[in-house]
C-alpha cells in the first residue's frame, strides 16, 4: 500500500471491502465418489477504499492541517482471514488506486463461526523507525483489523463496518511532531527520541525516529516527524511527561531536549498531534521555565546544562531541574556560580544522574542540591580546592541526597581535595551523601573523602549526617591530614559536627603524617564526632588514626565512634615524638578533648615503630574533656587513644545494653549484617 502524500494526523478512515463476485470450483478428474477430495473453493472480492480521507483527534490543532494520507493499493498487498492470503489480482487496481480484486482460497469460520480481516503493513517494528527526510510520511505502516465478524462479504474497515458486522475494529494509528527548532538544531537533527513517563509506545516509554536526509527542509526551521504506532488503546491515566529529544550527531549525548506534559486521558492508540515552540531548548527544555520555584528551568541534556550559568542573576535564586540523565561527554564544563557568588542555585538533581564531569559542577555552592548522582567524574588539576560538586562553599551551601561513583579528584601541585567539595568556609548542611569507589588524591596537604578542609572564621556550622566514604581511596602525595570524610578542622570559629556517617575507602598520608578514618585532622575550632566507624586502612608516616589522625588544638569531642580499621600503619622510623592509635593517632600534650564510649575491633593489624607505642592497649575513656594520656611512659612528646578492644562485631557492640551509653539509633541504622549500613 502506497503513502502518496504526508500525514497532518489522524487515523486512516475506512477501507472498504465488498466480497462478490465470482466462485469457480475446482473439481477433481477422480470419478469414484469415494476418492474425491475436499473442493477448494476460490474466492476473489473486491477491496476499495473512501475518498474522505482522515479521522482528525488533535491534542492542539497545528495551522498546517491539511495534509493528509491518501493510501493507494500495490500489486505486493495481502490481506488474511482466517489464515487464508489474498493477494492482488493481476491489472485490477483502478487508476486511483483507490481499488483492486483480491483473490484466495474461501476461509472457514473460526470455532465460534466468526472471520478476522485484516491488512498489515510495517516495516521493521515501532521502537525505532526510519523517515527518508523533514515532512515525508511515505515510511508510514498501516494495522488495520476486524475480528469477531459474522461475515466476510460487504466488510468496510471502519467502526461501523465492523459493528454491521457484529465485529471489532482496530487500526494503527499515527504520531505526528511539529517542532520549531534553533538554528544549530534545524540544520543538523539526525534523530527524534520519544520520552514518556507511562509505556504509552507500544508497550514502551521510548520511541525513535531516524532522519535519513538531516536537518529540515526549507528556510522555516520547522521539523515535521511521524511514526506509527499500534493498534489498541494506551490512555494516559494522568497528566504524562513527555521529552522529545532532537540528536545532531552519531553520539547519543549530542541532543537538545523539550519537555512537554500530555493531558490526562490522551489516547495513544488513536492518532496524536504535537505542536511545540522547541525555539529555546538551546536553554531549557520547558515551556514556561522562568527560574521560579514554581517553574524551574528544565534541563534535559548537556547543552541546557551549558546554559545554566548564563540563567543566574546576582542576588537572585534560580531554580534548576534535571529531568533526563546528562551525559557531559567531549564537554569542557564551566562550573557554575564563579565570582561574585551571590547567585544562589536551587538544583533538583530528580533522581537523575550526570556523568562524565570533567570539573566540579559548581565553583561555590551557594544555595542546595539534592537528589543527584554524579558518575564517572574524572577531575584533574593543577589549582586548588576542588570537588566533584563544588569547588568551595563560601556562603551557606546545602546537600541531600547526592551520590558520587567512580570518580576521580586529582591536585596534581596543590591541596584541598574533596569527593565533594573541595573547601567549606561557612555554613553547610550534608545530610545522606554517598561517595562510592571514587579515588581522591592532593598533591600537597587536605584531602578527604567529602571535603577536603573547612575553615570557619565566624560562628557557623558546617555538619554532616548519615554520609559515607565506600572504597575508593583518599591521599595526600607529599604532605598531611588525609581523612575518611573530612581532610581538616582549622577553623578559628564555628562547628564541624560528624554524625552517624562512616569510612571504608583506604586512606594515607604517602610522603607524611597525619591520616584518619573520619578526620585527618582538627587543629582548631570545634569538632564534634558521634555515632561513626571507619573500617579503612590508614597508613601514614606518623600520626595514623583509625578515627582521627591529628589533635593540635582543644575543642574535641568523640563519642561512640568504632574503629574496625582493617589495618593502621605508621611507616616512621622509632622516636618518642610520635604515635599512633585506635580511635586517635596523635596529640599534642596538654590539649584538653573529650573521648567516650570509644571502641576498637581485636582484628585490627596495627603497625608502629614510635617508642611505647608498638601495641595497641585499652585506654580509659575522658569524659568530661582533658588532656590525652602519653603514649607510654618515655614518650613524653606524643599523646594518643586506643579506645577498648572488642570481640563483637561492630553492630552487636552498637545493640549491646550492657554497655552503658553505646547504643546507637535504629531509626537510622540497619543492623543486619555484621556491619551497619543506613536504612
Amino acid at each position: 500500500m502506497k503513502m502518496l502524500y504526508s500525514l497532518s494526523f489522524a487515523a486512516v478512515a475506512a477501507l472498504m471491502i465488498f466480497s462478490s463476485c465470482s466462485k469457480d470450483e475446482v473439481k477433481n478428474p477422480v470419478q469414484d465418489p469415494e476418492e474425491v477430495a475436499p473442493v477448494a473453493e476460490k474466492v476473489t472480492i473486491s477491496v476499495s477504499m473512501p475518498d474522505e480521507g482522515l479521522t482528525k483527534v488533535t491534542l492542539t490543532q497545528d495551522a498546517d492541517n491539511k495534509k493528509v494520507i491518501k493510501l493507494a493499493w500495490e500489486d505486493a498487498d495481502k490481506l488474511d482471514i482466517n489464515g487464508n492470503t489474498f493477494t492482488v489480482k493481476t491489472g485490477s487496481i483502478s487508476g486511483d488506486g483507490k481499488s483492486a480484486e483480491f483473490e484466495g482460497t474461501a476461509p472457514a469460520p473460526d470455532g465460534a463461526g466468526k472471520y478476522t480481516i485484516s491488512y498489515s503493513k510495517l516495516a521493521g517494528g515501532y521502537a525505532e523507525q526510519t523517515q527518508s527526510e523533514d515532512g515525508d510520511a511515505s515510511h508510514l505502516g498501516y494495522v488495520v483489523s476486524i475480528s469477531g465478524a459474522s461475515e466476510y462479504t460487504g466488510i468496510t474497515f471502519s467502526e461501523a463496518g465492523a459493528s454491521a458486522v457484529g465485529g471489532t475494529f482496530s487500526q494503527s494509528s499515527v504520531l505526528r511532531l511539529r517542532a520549531k527548532l534553533p538554528d544549530a538544531v534545524a540544520s543538523a537533527v539526525q534523530k527524534v527520541i520519544f520520552k514518556a513517563s507511562e509505556a504509552v509506545f507500544a508497550g514502551s516509554k521510548e520511541l525513535a525516529v531516524n532522519l535519513t536526509t538531516h536537518g529540515t527542509a526549507g528556510d522555516d526551521k520547522t521539523l515535521d516527524v511521524y511514526a506509527t504506532l499500534p493498534a489498541g488503546d494506551a490512555v494516559t491515566a494522568a497528566a504524562m511527561d513527555l521529552l522529545i529529544q532532537f540528536q545532531t550527531s552519531a553520539n547519543e549525548y549530542e541532543k537538545y531536549t523539550a519537555y512537554r506534559v500530555i493531558p490526562a486521558g490522551s489516547n495513544f492508540g488513536e492518532p496524536q498531534y504535537i505542536g511545540i515552540d522547541c525555539s529555546n531548548i538551546d536553554k531549557y527544555a520547558g515551556k514556561d521555565d522562568d527560574g521560579t520555584a514554581a517553574h524551574p528551568f528544565f534541563i534535559g541534556d548537556q547543552h541546557q546544562m551549558q546554559a545554566i550559568n548564563g540563567l543566574l542573576a546576582s542576588g537572585e535564586t534560580r531554580y534548576f531541574k534535571l529531568i533526563d540523565n546528562i551525559d557531559l561527554t567531549g564537554v569542557a564544563w564551566s562550573s557554575v556560580n564563579t565570582s561574585p557568588f551571590d547567585k544562589v542555585v536551587n538544583f533538583e538533581g530528580n533522581g537523575k544522574t550526570i556523568s562524565n564531569l570533567n570539573n566540579s559542577l559548581f565553583y561555590d555552592l551557594n544555595g542546595t542540591v539534592k537528589n543527584l548522582s554524579v558518575s564517572n567524574a574524572n577531575i584533574s588539576n593543577a589549582s586548588l580546592n576542588f570537588g566533584v560538586l563544588a569547588r568551595q562553599i563560601s556562603v551557606v551551601g546545602s546537600v541531600q541526597r547526592v551520590s558520587i561513583s567512580d570518580s576521580n579528584v586529582t591536585l596534581t601541585s596543590r591541596e584541598g581535595a574533596g569527593g565533594l567539595i573541595g573547601k567549606i568556609t561557612n555554613n553547610a548542611e550534608i545530610e545522606d551523601v554517598h561517595i562510592l569507589n571514587t579515588s581522591v588524591s592532593a598533591y600537597k596537604n587536605r584531602a578527604g573523602g567529602i571535603a577536603g578542609w573547612v575553615v570557619l572564621s565566624s560562628d557557623a556550622t558546617v555538619s554532616l549526617t548519615k554520609c559515607s566514604f565506600e572504597g575508593g581511596s583518599v591521599k595526600t602525595k607529599t604532605s598531611y591530614y588525609s581523612g575518611g570524610l573530612i581532610g581538616s578542622n582549622e577553623s578559628t570559629a564555628g562547628t564541624l559536627s560528624i554524625g552517624n556517617s562512616f569510612s571504608t575507602g583506604d586512606v594515607a598520608a604517602e610522603a607524611s603524617s597525619w591520616a584518619g578514618g573520619i578526620l585527618g585532622c582538627h587543629a582548631k575550632g570545634s569538632t564534634v564526632l558521634t555515632d561513626c566507624y571507619s573500617t579503612s586502612a590508614i597508613k601514614s608516616t606518623t600520626g595514623s588514626g583509625g578515627i582521627i589522625g591529628l589533635i593540635s588544638g582543644a575543642g574535641l569531642s568523640v563519642i561512640r565512634c568504632m574503629a574496625f580499621n582493617t589495618s593502621i600503619t605508621a611507616t616512621a622510623a622509632s622516636g618518642n615524638n610520635h604515635s599512633s592509635g585506635a580511635i586517635i593517632g596523635k596529640g599534642n600534650p596538654g590539649i584538653a578533648i573529650e573521648v567516650n564510649n570509644c571502641f576498637r575491633s581485636n582484628s585490627i593489624t596495627y603497625s608502629s615503630n614510635a617508642v611505647d607505642n608498638t601495641a595497641m592497649t585499652d585506654m580509659e575513656f575522658i569524659s568530661p574533656a582533658a588532656a590525652l594520656p602519653q603514649a607510654g611512659a618515655t614518650n613524653t612528646n606524643a599523646r594518643c587513644h586506643h579506645g577498648k578492644e572488642t570481640t563483637q562485631t561492630l553492630s552487636a557492640l552498637v545493640q549491646d545494653a550492657s554497655k552503658v551509653g553505646v547504643a546507637w539509633s535504629g531509626e537510622i541504622w540497619d543492623f543486619s549484617g555484621s556491619e551497619p549500613v543506613f536504612k
